[in-house]
């Protein structure tokens, strides 16, 4: 009698923890989920197009890679994640989970949020050739035109890594020295790094693209655990100088254990 209660109490409990995986999946809830996005070489070709492009044309000596980190997010006004979704982001390392008002207050929409990511992505790339410009020999600078080539991107955070793009190219021999460096952060017309979001995602994208060094921020360095600065080496910068003085050390083999570092917070 016992075994034969202790069969249906199981075969129960089952049945219910089959409809609360079917309830969860049909339970869509205000919240964003943020994941690492995918990484950009700025010095290559994305989709059959240079990132960036120097017209006229001159020898390209860019060597290794000067990646620009992203972020994807699922959530918006009308499509936001499951229950479940959300249940394994919760969970997942590299995921966060904030509540939609964050990203969309109120009475604005996924065309408006479209829009304003849009420009603060054009206004990053003018930013970048102004930053450019106070490092590059005029008469170089001058003498080319810079155009931009990477798509279904937005926000300002790729700035820094658009400017160290434009150098490289516009320099002779090679700013990575062939090495993999992930970079990301806002920047100025006059060179100053500005904090970004999802700093936590964009230490997993650099990961995954195979970088062994980060230059973010030094404002975003209070985001980071020490967890996320285990796995891969993070500089902070607060000026474009300051990210030149690190490339020099990266790209020469320097004594990288002089290179700033950020504390676990």
């Amino acid at each position: 009698m016992k075994v034969r209660l202790r069969k249906r109490l199981g075969w129960g409990l089952i049945a219910l923890a089959s409809l609360a995986v079917i309830w969860s999946s049909t339970q869509q809830l205000p919240f964003v989920i943020v994941k690492p996005g995918p990484a950009y070489n700025v010095l290559d070709v994305v989709d059959g197009k240079e990132v960036l492009s120097i017209t006229p044309a001159i020898e390209d000596q860019s060597t290794g890679a000067i990646d620009l980190l992203t972020i994807s997010e699922y959530g918006m006004p009308g499509e936001t994640p499951y229950l479940w979704d959300l249940m394994l982001a919760f969970f997942s390392e590299d995921s966060a989970v904030y509540p939609l008002e964050m990203f969309y207050p109120v009475g604005v929409g996924p065309k408006q949020m479209m829009d304003e990511i849009t420009k603060d992505f054009a206004d990053s790339q003018e930013n970048s050739i102004a930053a450019a410009g106070t490092v590059i020999d005029s008469k170089v600078f001058d003498s080319h035109k810079v155009t931009f080539g990477l798509e279904q991107v937005g926000g300002p955070s790729g700035g820094l890594a658009f400017t160290l793009g434009i150098i490289d190219k516009l320099s002779s021999g090679s700013l990575t020295g062939g090495k993999r460096i992930a970079v990301t952060g806002t920047i100025d017309d006059s060179g100053a790094v500005g904090a970004i979001g999802g700093i936590r995602q964009k230490v997993f994208s650099a990961v995954t693209a195979g970088d062994k060094f980060l230059l973010i921020p030094i404002d975003n360095c209070e985001d980071l655990s020490s967890s996320h600065l285990a796995k891969i080496r993070v500089v902070p910068v607060a000026t474009l100088s300051d990210a030149m003085q690190v490339l020099k050390v990266i790209s020469s083999d320097g004594e990288r254990g002089r290179l700033p570092v950020c504390s676990a917070y």
